[in-house]
């Protein structure tokens, strides 16, 4: 299902081509969060990888918390530079989701129409295709990590990759799906 959907044909430059860029965007930078994604600046990019601390638990964390690091492919570079915002200057989105003027509450709704609008387009496409059209963001997330786990990847490597502090919460967050 996964290949049907991304090489799907899609019209150049469509919402539906937008949606699915995004999805895999985040699908191959271990599942990471659509706030990640609209929050990541050029400075958590170098030339191998993707060094981000979790906007989600940046302010929760009692420790210091971990950066995911995410190897820098080909399929990634090619959405940041598709998608990316002018220029590469290091405190600058990577994304044209958020800007630097916007205060919390605006950043949580922008990032929310975001998240509508992958939703609605990919969820387009995968009826196109006759696949489950319930398909969400989070999903790229889920089949992030079922694809990891069925490839061998041992729960801990899952733990990190995914910026969770317990193991606890990674197993019961495998346990949640299939």
């Amino acid at each position: 299902e996964l290949r049907k959907l991304y090489t799907a044909p899609v019209e150049p430059g469509s919402p539906k081509e937008k949606a699915r860029d995004f999805w895999f965007f985040s699908y191959q930078c271990n599942g990471m969060n659509f706030r990640d994604i609209a929050e990541l600046k050029y400075t958590h990019i170098n030339k191998k990888s993707i060094s981000f601390l979790r906007h989600k638990t940046l302010h929760t964390t009692k420790d210091k918390p971990r950066p995911i690091i995410i190897p820098l492919t080909e399929t990634i570079k090619a959405v940041i530079e598709r998608y990316g915002t002018r220029p590469f200057l290091p405190d600058n989105y990577v994304f044209p989701i958020l800007t630097k003027k916007m205060d919390e509450a605006e950043k949580l709704r922008v990032n929310q129409n975001f998240i509508r609008f992958v939703n609605q387009h990919i969820q387009k496409l995968a009826k196109d295709l006759e696949l489950d059209a319930d398909i969400s963001t989070y999903y790229a997330r889920h089949s992030f990590t079922t694809a990891a786990i069925r490839n061998g990847a041992k729960m801990e490597l899952i733990q990190e990759s995914l910026g969770h502090r317990s193991l606890n919460t990674t197993q019961n967050y495998w346990a949640g799906f299939e």
